[in-house]
């Protein structure tokens, strides 16, 4: 999961899935980017939307140490 691999602590319990779901629902529909991103916020994750991200910047990132959620 990815708030697992960036911040290992926000999600307390060994459902951290579950868990990260209760918030999301929360603030509104899963699949919502405008939920999603408050969310990662409300755990301590800052996350950003990138619509015109290439290969190279997907694997820059990526070696940079950040997980790159792709759709």
């Amino acid at each position: 999961m990815l708030i697992e691999a960036i911040q290992p602590v926000a999600l307390k319990s060994a459902k951290g899935d579950d868990e990260y779901l209760a918030v999301v629902q929360g603030f509104g529909d899963i699949p919502d980017t405008n939920v999603q991103l408050p969310v990662l916020a409300h755990v301590g994750v800052t996350a950003w939307l990138v619509q015109s991200a290439d290969f190279q910047l997907i694997e820059q990132q990526i070696n940079r140490g950040f997980p790159v959620p792709c759709g």
